[in-house]
């Protein structure tokens, strides 16, 4: 899927996302912004953040935040935190 089809499957289906920043590898992620409604203003918040060694945008599904989107990898949205079904299961559960 494309960056603004995610983003129209987001508010369709009313997933909050969540921007988070790590100091180092191997750390937690720690929460900088959260309840963010519309997927465009988490992206716009993270990538104005400077300074962190990780950076991301995580979707909230069922109180756990999908990794979506990192600094890392900046040109790889990963989908399938947006797409899953309520009640599914991923690997990329923070």
């Amino acid at each position: 899927m494309s960056y603004e089809t995610d983003r129209e499957l987001a508010k369709e289906r009313r997933v909050p996302f969540k921007v988070c920043t790590k100091s180092a590898q191997g750390r937690p992620w720690e929460e900088v912004e959260n309840d963010l409604e519309d997927l465009q203003d988490a992206m716009i918040l993270a990538n104005h953040l400077d300074g962190h060694y990780q950076v991301g945008v995580l979707a909230v599904r069922e109180g756990c935040g999908y990794i979506y989107w990192t600094s890392k990898t900046p040109d790889l949205f990963h989908s399938p935190a947006i797409e899953m079904d309520i009640g599914g299961e991923s690997e990329s559960a923070v």
